[in-house]
């Protein structure tokens, strides 16, 4: 089991907490080429992803639904990474994030990384993937995706 620092948690707590009582880029895009649905039926969390693109670039993305800290300050922070980006660039962040929780190196994660606390955590890793597959789903032409 990985122990951080005391002041390592408290400043990813503070990231979390911020994120989940301040969402950034709430709400549904009005104009949206892509959306789905990603829901837990293990915890009830269940966010909507909507975004539009415009030549292989996500000019908009937002997301709406409810869930616990972790998941809400994943989706926040997911949207602040991706936003301008293309979306090789997207699924890139999501296998950066996958392999850090699961272990492996946590390069480049920016405010992702202060999810990593949650890696010992099974459960409370798919809560910080869950807006993640809610998007993979979007950009695939999927409206849902379960993630157990």
């Amino acid at each position: 089991m990985i122990v951080f620092p005391d002041e390592v948690r408290e400043l990813a707590e503070a990231v979390i907490l911020d994120h989940d009582g301040r969402p950034r880029n709430f709400g549904t895009v009005e104009d949206a080429t892509h959306q789905a649905e990603g829901y837990s039926p293990l915890c009830g969390d269940r966010y909507s992803v909507s975004l539009r693109l415009q030549s292989n670039v996500v000019r908009e993305v937002r997301f709406h639904g409810f869930g616990c800290a972790v998941s809400k300050s994943s989706a926040s922070i997911m949207t602040e990474q991706i936003k301008g980006g293309t979306v090789e660039a997207a699924l890139n962040r999501l296998a950066l994030l996958e392999g850090a929780l699961r272990g492996r190196s946590a390069v480049d994660l920016g405010d992702l990384a202060h999810l990593l606390g949650v890696r010992e955590y099974p459960t409370r890793a798919k809560c910080a993937l869950l807006p993640w597959r809610a998007l993979e789903a979007a950009l695939a032409g999927r409206n849902r995706v379960e993630v157990l």
